[in-house]
């Protein structure tokens, strides 16, 4: 098989430019994050002396195009004066190409040998066919791998055709998800993928079945349990994908209960059968609330085949991978690009506290773009990320329940830092009779425990006995939330303790924050000045007379400023 390495983007050309030829010296070369790179893409050092690598990924440019590149880098390659340099390329070369570039190039190149053109690469592919699965978008991008997965997503996924699932393999920015889902996959022919809304879970499932179905496994997508029971072979290699397998609305109790056993059954099956896979998707939220409700989902011994996609792991480096794919592929328009690079936008968006994969699909797609003119298309990205609501009002207003969503507010008017386990237990349970009795809602002495477990992970994250919100950006839906849906107004008279939300004092300054974060509530000041005049802190009677009126001072200058 012989790669144009048209499917690559410049970057994951760089990156398998370096394993090619680290590999075939024996050495490896140190790699640098994207950006103007000076004539060095990858870099050996041994003492004083060095050795520059650079690739140039003109696939699909023309010849005339590297060498005027090459021509204008040749002072930059003379500064660096290294002691050995070579250059890889995706553009064909003749052997009069490459005496002409070698030309450019002056006497840090030893040998002509020492450029490279896709001929070149696809040598050392044949001589190390490892680094092509370690590579898995180039690998995927082979005719026969593609051929045979177009052939198994004819009917998994409602006949797509070759160029759109060429289009996900070029958008995919790899990381180490992929390599640890795999080998959870391996070891257990299992795997539950579960993770926050946007974070990626159902495209590293697709490049999972892409994976297996360019090995000759079938791939068969289900929509229901049955579907797999009725499908399964032992005698045939079978990757089975069931997306979002506990819904994208809120949990169904009486279905899942009806599911329990067929679920049990079909990952048994799978499990014994040596030519089956089973991938599942799904929040990490939903799959908590139907472990309380499932005997089979709550068996500790599932664990081993879940694996918690975390958008932590993605370096600045992926970061940086996920937005340029978005803008290669997702057809943006030309001048909104320039606009972007221009602006000096481009480090803030892939730095920004807020940066989920979805954001970047949305505000690259063309679609969404729509007439929108190109010089503000910089700022409305970064507000884009800035108010990521969208992302979160559906899975907090309709995938939990009243019960994980108090935990979620008494968390909310903790520290912005967080809280630890204990204070947001105490205030837990400050809050959480008082909201259920507005909502004419029940509660229980385990409500905090098991809110706690099934927002891990989604919602929050526990790290020690310290517990914050899993994304800054979620605390910026609950302020707009806070405030829109007037919820604040039924903390009033909360008995305030000594932990969790601080007396009450310091929640009315909150509340009071919160009001005037919106210019569309002036009427609410008033009526929270009734709510927290008349609130008792809810302090012992052992408690000092200098502390409590510490205390009552601090009330005094909080209900005064309303």
């Amino acid at each position: 098989m012989a790669y144009d390495f048209g499917n690559l983007s410049p970057v994951d050309f760089e990156d398998l430019v370096r394993d090619l030829v680290g590999r075939e010296f024996g050495i490896r070369f140190e790699a640098f994050a994207p950006g103007p790179d000076g004539g060095v893409d990858g870099r050996h050092s041994k003492g004083a002396s060095a050795m520059i690598l650079q690739a140039k990924h003109y696939a699909r440019s023309s010849y005339a195009s590297l060498k005027a590149q090459i021509k204008r880098e040749s002072a930059s390659i003379a500064k660096l004066n290294p002691d050995r340099y070579v250059l890889a390329t995706s553009c064909p070369l003749t052997p009069l190409n490459k005496s002409e570039l070698a030309g450019f190039i002056g006497p840090a190149l030893k040998s002509e040998a020492d450029i490279l053109g896709p001929g070149d690469l696809n040598g050392l592919l044949r001589k190390y066919p490892d680094i092509v699965k370690s590579h898995i978008k180039l690998w995927l991008s082979d005719a026969a791998v593609l051929d045979r997965i177009v052939r198994s997503a004819a009917h998994a996924f409602n006949r797509m055709t070759k160029k759109e699932i060429e289009a996900k393999v070029r958008v995919y920015a790899p990381n180490p998800s992929f390599d640890g889902a795999r080998d959870t996959l391996e070891s257990n022919h299992v795997v539950i993928i579960s993770a926050p809304p946007g974070v990626g879970k159902t495209t590293l499932a697709e490049m999972l079945c892409y994976a297996y179905s360019g090995e000759g496994w079938e791939l068969i997508s289900i929509r229901s349990l049955e579907d797999g029971l009725a499908a399964i072979e032992d005698q045939t290699k079978q990757i089975f994908l069931f997306d979002d397998f506990l819904g994208k609305v809120a949990l169904d109790r009486h279905a899942l209960a009806h599911k329990d056993s067929e679920l049990a059954r079909f990952i048994k099956r799978v499990r014994n059968s040596p030519n089956a896979r089973f991938i599942l998707t799904t929040r990490a939220y939903i799959f908590e609330e139907a472990r309380q409700i499932s005997e089979y989902l709550a068996d500790r011994r599932l664990d081993i085949s879940r694996y918690v996609l975390d958008v932590g792991i993605y370096t600045r480096r992926i970061k940086a991978l996920i937005l340029y794919n978005h803008l290669l592929v997702a057809g943006t328009p030309s001048d909104h690009i320039a606009s972007l690079v221009s602006s000096g936008e481009l480090a803030r968006i892939v730095d920004h506290k807020n940066f989920n994969p979805r954001i970047i699909e949305w505000m690259t797609d063309v679609n969404r773009i729509g007439d929108s003119a190109a010089d503000a298309y910089p700022a409305a990205f970064i507000n884009a990320l800035d108010h990521p609501g969208q992302l979160w009002d559906i899975a907090f207003r309709t995938h939990i329940s009243k019960t994980r969503q108090h935990l979620l507010i008494a968390l909310f008017f903790g520290s912005e830092y967080g809280m630890t386990v204990e204070d947001l237990r105490d205030a837990y349970e400050s809050l959480h009779p008082r909201l259920c009795a507005k909502y004419g809602n029940g509660h229980g002495p385990k409500d905090f425990e098991e809110s706690l477990r099934i927002l891990e992970g989604d919602f929050v994250s526990i790290r020690g006995s310290h517990v914050g919100f899993v994304n800054p950006s979620l605390r910026d839906y609950l302020t707009g939330y806070l405030v829109t849906s007037r919820c604040f107004w039924r903390l009033r008279g909360v008995p305030a303790k000594p932990t969790g939300l601080k007396p009450s004092g310091d929640l009315a300054s909150r509340c009071r924050s919160l009001v005037t974060r919106s210019p569309s509530l002036p009427s609410a000041l008033p009526m929270l000045r009734r709510s927290f005049r008349n609130c008792r802190p809810g302090w012992s009677s052992k408690e000092s007379i200098s502390h409590s009126a510490m205390r009552r001072g601090f009330r005094t200058r909080i209900v005064s400023s309303y």
